[in-house]
């Protein structure tokens, strides 16, 4: 996988800001940019992820928790995009160590 801008969220149901996710990137890739959705823990069946899916959009779960999610934003992020008020938090303090933009 190549450094893209990563979507990240943590989310337990579909709603107004998993559509405007799913809008966004959308948009992104119509442009040519390589986007991912994270999602920061598995909650189980979601429909973002049937959504994302559907459209042929990759996305992970960082499963092992916070600091797999910092490694992979390390890893993956070329800007990271946070969604919500956790996501927001790793998101910050992720870019801040391993100096990626975060919006």
């Amino acid at each position: 996988m190549t450094q893209a801008i990563v979507q990240l969220v943590d989310s337990r149901q579909g709603g107004g800001i998993e559509t405007h996710i799913l809008q966004l990137t959308q948009a992104l890739r119509g442009k040519g940019y390589p986007v991912i959705v994270v999602f920061l823990k598995d909650y189980g069946p979601h429909p973002l992820k049937e959504q994302l899916d559907a459209a042929g959009i990759d996305w992970h779960i960082a499963q092992q928790g916070l600091v797999a999610a910092a490694c992979f934003l390390r890893q993956h992020g070329l800007l990271v995009n946070t969604h919500g008020y956790k996501a927001g938090i790793l998101g910050r303090l992720a870019g801040y160590l391993y100096r990626i933009p975060v919006v």
